[in-house]
Order: structure tokens, then C-alpha cells, then sequence
């Protein structure tokens, strides 16, 4: 048995602390549209990442859904759930019926924010007084179709009581308004930034700017974080944060789920508990936020001796468009793997046909369906040699 224990400050004075201290990290912020103002081009690029768009008000979020056809399921006969716009407003409903179908109740609630970009799905969080809860509907983009949410489940009658927590909202959010010594709690507005913008990764601009517009001077340092200069581990860190679920995560005695800062190791703020050989789990057991440990998992990244990391592949700045995706991605494989010297087992006309199109990642790294989400596909980062010898009744993954 593991006992954690945390203390919290709960006397005056430590709540003042506690006050201050998220009144001074406040004013080190900035709005987001002040980076475009330097770095435009940047910024415009940015604008179409899914990170870019991970949290908007219902009433200004990009449109994915489908209002108008199939606008209710039934996970059980006796259950019904169904969404209504009104205008700008968004309602979801669920209905209990008895045996005989009678309805039982019609329960309405209104929807408050969209939490994701749309790309696979969507999810709806309820605002009540700062306290926000999770809708058991989603929209999930690859099918098209309204479902049950992640996390919920037909034989469990939650009703629109499933809270979203701090652990959560950590990672799909720009910056909440955090109440001190409040857990899971967020003031008026719920937040200072909606979806996931420069200063997650590169840290407060408030000073980065102050430096520049005092003319830089050489025995200063500039306060931004570029994670290009910073050391692999803490490099690797800004994307762990989020991206490395694992089995459990426990919060530092005296830390909070918003406490992690561009520049610090994770291990800093957080303890992650993982599965020994993640790797070796086929395709039914992977969960939708394991790419870093099905890549640490692969040859390619072990061979590298650990300089390979998430940006080796990904630009966070920007998505290829569909269009260039394939050879987007084909040109980081073989940026490692230049022919002749790793040349490709299958024939160039192999490769070149529908559905591969010349694709590395369409063999090595195919899509599964997570485990954790339904109707959707997630990329596996394993980068596996022979991707058909991960089935079910094998005994692990080639490499």
C-alpha cells in the first residue's frame, strides 16, 4: 500500500501566499494576440493547429457537428440522449423511459464550452458557478455521429454530475482562473486564455517583451523559452505533460495540475506511473495519449540514443495540409533513413499505389482504434518494422 500525503496551506497567511503568488504569475501573462504582432507569420500558421483551437465557447467554435440529422441515440432502450440548438445555444438532453416506454423525465441542460478542435471529436463541459462537468455527449468527427462521451458508459446513470477536474483540464486549456486553494474550482471568467497558445510552451511573454522593448541588453537575458536551446529532458517535457497519461499520475506534495512551467522537468510537478513494456501491447490494449512511450518503445527512437524526440517529426507550429501530409511526413523518415542505405523492402510501385501512396508512416505506423475513445483512430508511434505482425495472438511487436 502507497500513502501520499499533502499538505495545504490553510491558515491566513498562507492564503495570502497563495493569492499573490497567482497574481504575479497573472500579470507575467499576456493576451495571445500580442505574440502575432513580432511574429505574424508564426502566429497565422499556429491559428490552424488543433492546439490552437482546443477550447471555445460553444456559441464561436468552429462548426464540425452536424445539427440537423441524427440529433439523438439511445445507448440502452431506456435511455435517450438528444441535442437541441437554439439559436447560439446549445442544449443536451437526456430522456429516461420505463418498460413500457413512457417517458420518465426529460432532463436539459445547457452547454457552455466545446473542448477540442473537431479534428476526431468533441467533447461539452457545463459551467456551474466555476464548477465544470462533462457532458455524456460527444460529437466524434471520423463517423460523423453523436455518442456517449469518453469516460461514460451505458449501464452508469451519471446524469450531468461527472466533473471535469484540474488533471484534465490542464492540458486542454490555455489558462484557467484558478481559485487559490481551491481545487477544481475556477473563478469568473472560468478562464484567462481558451485553447492551448505561445506561452504553454514558451512560457510568459509579459517579460520576453518588456527585454526587446528596452533594447535587449547583451547582460541581460531574454526570459522567453525557446525549447530548441533547452536540454533533451526538459525539451521532451513540454510535450510529456500532456501527451504521457500513463496508468496514474501523482501531484508533488504542495503542487497543483497548473503548476508545470516551459523550462522545468516534469518530474518537477508530477510523478507518472507507466506499464513496464508498453511496447510490447497490441493494438486493442493502447489507450489514445500513449505516443510517448509506444516511440521510446521504438528502434528508432532507442537507436538514436534519445536525440530522437516529438519535434523530430512534428512542427509545432503548424499541420501539413491533407494534401502534403504524406510527403510532409515521408521526408522527416527519411531525413534518418536516406536511401539506398535503408532502402525500402517493397518495390516503388508497390509503394506508389492507392491507399500507401508513397507513405512511410501508412506501413509503419498505421492507425488503431484507441481503446479509451471510441470511433476514433490514433497514429501508432511504435514505428513498427513488420506492422502486420501486431495481432491480438502474438507474442509482441517486430521491431
Amino acid at each position: 500500500m502507497l500513502l501520499w500525503l499533502s499538505t495545504r496551506p490553510n491558515d491566513e497567511a498562507g492564503e495570502v501566499h497563495q493569492q499573490r503568488r497567482l497574481e504575479a504569475a497573472i500579470a507575467s501573462y499576456v493576451p495571445n494576440n500580442v505574440c502575432s504582432d513580432c511574429h505574424a507569420e508564426i502566429a497565422k500558421a499556429y491559428s490552424a493547429h488543433p492546439m490552437a483551437q482546443s477550447l471555445n465557447r460553444v456559441s464561436s467554435a468552429p462548426l464540425v457537428e452536424d445539427y440537423v440529422n441524427q440529433l439523438s441515440f439511445s445507448p440502452l432502450d431506456s435511455k435517450q440522449y438528444r441535442i437541441e440548438r437554439r439559436g447560439n445555444e446549445i442544449f443536451h438532453h437526456e430522456i429516461r423511459k420505463d418498460r413500457d416506454g413512457e417517458e420518465i423525465y426529460d432532463q436539459s441542460v445547457p452547454v457552455h464550452f466545446a473542448l477540442g478542435s473537431g479534428k476526431r471529436g468533441r467533447s461539452y463541459l457545463i459551467n456551474r458557478d466555476g464548477k465544470l462537468f462533462v457532458s455524456p455527449i460527444a460529437w466524434y468527427s471520423t463517423k460523423k455521429r453523436w455518442d456517449l462521451a469518453p469516460g461514460y458508459t451505458p449501464d452508469r446513470n451519471e446524469r450531468f454530475e461527472r466533473r471535469a477536474m484540474d488533471m484534465c483540464l490542464r492540458c486542454h486549456v490555455g489558462r484557467v482562473n484558478r481559485l487559490p486553494n481551491s481545487l477544481d474550482t475556477l473563478g469568473t471568467p472560468a478562464f484567462h486564455a481558451m485553447s492551448i497558445g505561445c506561452q504553454n510552451c514558451h512560457g510568459p511573454g509579459r517579460g520576453h517583451i518588456e527585454f526587446h522593448r528596452n533594447g535587449g541588453k547583451l547582460e541581460e537575458a531574454d526570459p522567453i523559452i525557446n525549447p530548441r536551446k533547452l536540454p533533451r529532458a526538459r525539451r521532451e517535457s513540454i510535450c510529456i505533460q500532456c501527451h504521457l497519461s500513463g496508468e496514474e499520475t501523482i501531484l508533488r506534495p504542495g503542487k497543483t495540475a497548473y503548476d508545470f512551467h516551459p523550462g522545468q522537468h516534469v518530474n518537477e510537478i508530477m510523478t507518472v506511473f507507466v506499464r513496464k513494456n508498453p511496447g510490447g501491447e497490441t493494438s486493442a490494449g493502447r489507450t489514445a495519449v500513449d505516443q510517448v512511450l509506444q516511440m521510446r518503445s521504438s528502434t528508432c527512437y532507442q537507436k538514436s540514443l534519445g536525440q530522437m524526440g516529438c519535434t523530430s517529426c512534428h512542427d509545432p507550429h503548424s499541420v501539413p495540409k491533407e494534401t502534403q501530409r504524406v510527403e510532409f511526413f515521408r521526408a522527416r523518415c527519411l531525413s534518418c533513413h536516406s536511401e539506398p542505405n535503408t532502402a525500402c523492402a517493397v518495390t516503388e510501385q508497390q509503394r506508389h499505389k492507392s491507399p500507401a501512396r508513397n507513405s512511410c508512416i501508412h506501413c509503419h505506423m498505421p492507425a488503431y482504434g484507441a481503446s479509451d475513445i471510441p470511433h476514433t483512430a490514433q497514429t501508432d508511434h511504435r514505428i513498427l518494422r513488420k506492422p502486420s505482425l501486431d495481432r491480438p495472438d502474438s507474442h509482441g511487436a517486430q521491431q
